[in-house]
């Protein structure tokens, strides 16, 4: 809720940032309004892609650079 947008957004003004990207799932709990009431852009990374989503590592290592560059024409930022 409240409290856990108030302590993301201080971790980004912190870093001087003034954009937060949050998985899609995100949108269920932030409203861009309220990070934009303290500067910050808020968006979230849309995905279409088919591979399994255990981590970033789990994916650097099965797949090759090629593969790992054509699935990432697969995100999008909305």
């Amino acid at each position: 809720g409240k409290k856990k947008n108030l302590g993301i957004q201080e971790i980004v003004k912190r870093q001087n940032g003034a954009k937060y990207i949050n998985a899609i799932g995100g949108q269920k709990l932030y409203l861009k309004e309220d990070f934009a009431s303290q500067g910050i852009d808020l968006t979230f990374l849309k995905s279409e892609s088919t591979l399994p989503t255990t981590s970033i590592l789990d994916i650097l290592f099965r797949y090759s650079k090629e593969q790992i560059k054509e699935e990432l024409k697969k995100y999008t930022l909305i």
